[in-house]
C-alpha cells in the first residue's frame, strides 16, 4: 500500500566566504520548494519512500531522494 503526499515550503539560503586581504563574499536568496512523494508500507518496521522537489530560487532545481524509514520502538 502506497501514501502518497504533497511538499510545500520556502526558503531562505545564505552563504559567506572570507576572502582574506580581499574581502567577503555573501549571497543571500530567498525561493520555494514544490513536490510530492510516496512512502510504501512493506512491513510495520520498515518503510521505504521517494520524492521529488522543484526547488526555485535563484535558478531552478530538480531534486529527486529517497530512502529507507525505520521504526525503532
Amino acid at each position: 500500500v502506497a501514501l502518497i503526499y504533497a511538499l510545500a515550503g520556502v526558503s531562505f539560503f545564505s552563504a559567506g566566504v572570507d576572502l582574506g586581504p580581499f574581502g567577503n563574499a555573501t549571497s543571500t536568496d530567498f525561493g520555494v520548494s514544490l513536490g510530492g512523494g510516496a512512502k510504501f508500507s512493506v512491513s510495520d518496521s520498515f518503510t521505504p519512500f521517494g520524492e521529488v522537489r522543484l526547488r526555485i530560487a535563484g535558478g531552478t532545481d530538480l531534486v529527486l531522494s529517497g530512502g529507507v524509514l525505520f521504526d525503532i520502538n
